[in-house]
């Protein structure tokens, strides 16, 4: 195994090659509004880590009006909270109250952003409910349902099995967010991926766009990264992610980006 000093410096840009080369990459280069979410998810999480709070509240009052993700975002606020408050039970530092009410102001921040631009939505049409009216349109009950959804996929691609096609999904969830590499990244981005992967199993119907989701689950980029630097054959490995991610572009565009008239499925 390589020492830990040498996987600590290749890790960045190993994340960021394999980051590039998942499948649904290719969606950070058109007009979507994944690439915009990623860089404003990735400034806020680096003002967190930099403990910059009131210039993190923009940044992440942007990120509601762009993708539905500011939520989860109140997860790794409150991870961050909870170790700087341990360390200052452990008398290792100090956690004054303006950072105290900073942090907190974040927090309020977060979920204030979640509800934007639903609220924006209802109040700019009349109908308070035009968000999820439209966001159910897409769905196969027509309507916003947590978590049932996750149920009728599953039932609907495997029928009779989908009992452990959803335990193979939650267990996955469970395992990455476990895996003792992603936790070694720092609370922050430990609770940005427990977050956003719990409020995908919570909010989302799953299906073709899964995959364009999960670019923002980037820390799981890290862990793979991280799993393959670690093994003994760490460049094989490497070398095997990325081109696995270019295969899975080339299958993603081709399948999914690419409209073959008269219908074709979402991306």
């Amino acid at each position: 195994m390589r020492p830990l000093s040498c996987i600590r410096s290749s890790l960045p840009l190993a994340t960021v090659a394999v980051l590039a080369t998942f499948a649904a990459a290719p969606v950070l280069q058109v007009a979507y509004t994944e690439s915009l979410a990623l860089l404003l998810l990735a400034t806020a999480l680096w003002c967190l880590l930099r403990r910059q709070y009131l210039a993190a509240v923009p940044v992440v009052l942007g990120l509601g009006l762009t993708r539905a993700v500011a939520l989860p975002l109140a997860v790794a606020v409150g991870a961050h909270a909870v170790a700087r408050l341990r360390a200052a039970l452990r008398g290792d530092e100090e956690f004054p109250a303006r950072d105290r009410l900073a942090v907190a102001g974040l927090g309020v921040a977060a979920v204030v952003s979640g509800l934007l631009w639903p609220v924006a939505v209802g109040a700019l049409t009349g109908q308070p409910d035009a968000y999820t009216q439209v966001q159910g349109a897409w769905r196969g009950r027509g309507e916003v349902v947590p978590v049932l959804p996750w149920f009728d996929v599953a039932r609907w691609l495997v029928d009779g099995w989908w009992w452990l096609l959803l335990a193979a999904v939650l267990g996955l969830a469970v395992l990455a967010v476990l895996a003792p590499p992603l936790r070694r990244l720092g609370p922050e981005l430990w609770g940005w991926t427990a977050g956003y992967l719990g409020y995908l199993l919570f909010a989302i119907e799953p299906g073709t766009s899964l995959l364009r989701f999960l670019l923002l689950a980037f820390p799981l980029a890290a862990l793979a990264a991280a799993l393959a630097l670690r093994s003994r054959w760490w460049r094989f490995a490497l070398t095997a992610l990325v081109l696995l991610g270019v295969a899975g572009q080339v299958g993603w565009v081709g399948l999914l980006w690419r409209l073959v008239p008269p219908s074709g499925w979402p991306p």
